[in-house]
This record gives C-alpha cells, structure tokens and sequence, in this order.
C-alpha cells in the first residue's frame, strides 16, 4: 500500500519552484533600504535575504530555477548547484513572470514563483502553497505592502500580468479582481511582510530575538 507520503512526493515530482532575483551589486539593490542605510549595508541585507530564501527553497526538494537580472551570479550558482539558472525577459515585471512561467510550465504541472524580499516564507509555506495547488487553479501569497510574495499557477494566464499597477500597494486587489473575473480557484496562504525599507528591517531583527 502506498503511504501518504509517497503520494506526496509523488505529486511534488512535477512542482517547480521559480526564485525571481537581481544579481547582488553595490549600489544597486534594496535601494529604499540604502537611502538610510547606506549601500553597503543594502547590500549586506540582500545576500542575507537571498540566502534565507534559498535554503528554504532547498528544503523542499523540488525543481528549482534561478531567474536573474541583469546578468547571472556564478557565486550564487556555485552555493546552489542543483538550481537551474536562467535570465529574466520581459520588459516590466509582469512580463518577466509571465514569461518564466510559459518556459517552466511547459516542463511542470505547477510551478509558484517567488522574489526574494521576504525572509518569513518557510520550506513549510511553500510545501503548503505546492499542494494547495492540486486543488486551486491558483495560489497567492499578500504581502502587508499590498502585493504578493508568491504566486502559484497551473496553466499561465497573460490577463493576471497585465493591467496590473506593479509596485503599488494595488497589486494584490488587483490580481485577486483578475482571478475573480475569470471564475478561477484561488488558495491565500498567510499575510506576511517584505523588507523594503529600514523599519521593515530593524522589525524583522525583532522578530528573530523573540523566536
């Protein structure tokens, strides 16, 4: 008989996850964090938060593919051999998404697509996001900023990456008036919150001595 946990495994074998990521510059990343922080600190910040996201990546054990801009991080690829490496295309950032997902569903059932901006997503919550996937057409995951850390998709859908105010505190109504319109199945995992900002930050340090 088979037990629950290989049908688990069973069903994740065809999971994918996409991490979105800039290449870690000085001077060019987390720049609202570097206006009070200064760039080096910024930049500090981002490869720790890169490295909190992928090690919970990792511990899921799942396909995973690497979408840089603008140019590939070999020191990053050298840590994580097992990811996959590819270059963002699009011209805004829903097009980017739209186009990692056209390339990876056509390998996958299901993939969900995540930044790197919110160091309290789990292994566990992208498990969760994962099988709540078997049974939503799709997944997303608010951000207290009023956008979304994770989305998760079956069969990609140009209408949910166009129309969309990106950056705004919009984002997340607005995709979730998409989904509605268009009759889909959706699954909200937990609110949570990026950093983007120093308060965000110095919070999130908070929240680490508590635990």
């Amino acid at each position: 008989m088979t037990n629950k946990g290989s049908r688990q495994d069973h069903r994740l074998s065809s999971s994918a996850i996409i991490v979105f990521l800039r290449k870690p510059e000085l001077g060019k990343v987390k720049t609202r964090l570097a206006k009070t922080m200064g760039d080096r600190e910024a930049l500090a910040i981002y490869r720790t938060l890169i490295e909190k996201t992928l090690k919970s990546v990792l511990e899921c054990h799942l396909s995973t593919y690497l979408f840089f801009f603008p140019r590939i991080d070999s020191q990053i690829l050298d840590s994580y051999p097992s990811f996959i490496p590819h270059l963002q295309k699009g011209e805004d950032l829903g097009s980017k998404m739209f186009e990692a997902f056209e390339e990876i569903l056509q390998k996958h059932a299901q993939a969900i697509i995540i930044g790197t901006d919110c160091p309290y997503l789990t292994s566990e919550l992208l498990t969760e996001a994962q099988f709540e996937l078997e049974e939503h057409d799709v997944v997303i995951g608010p951000a207290h900023d009023g956008g979304y850390y994770l989305l998760g998709l079956k069969e990609n859908d140009r209408k949910l990456f166009t129309n969309v105010n990106w950056s705004t505190d919009t984002v997340f109504r607005e995709t979730i008036s998409i989904i509605e319109d268009q009759q889909k199945t959706y699954y909200s995992l937990p609110m949570l919150s990026d950093i983007d900002f120093e308060e965000d930050w110095i919070h999130y340090q908070d929240d680490l001595k508590r635990t």
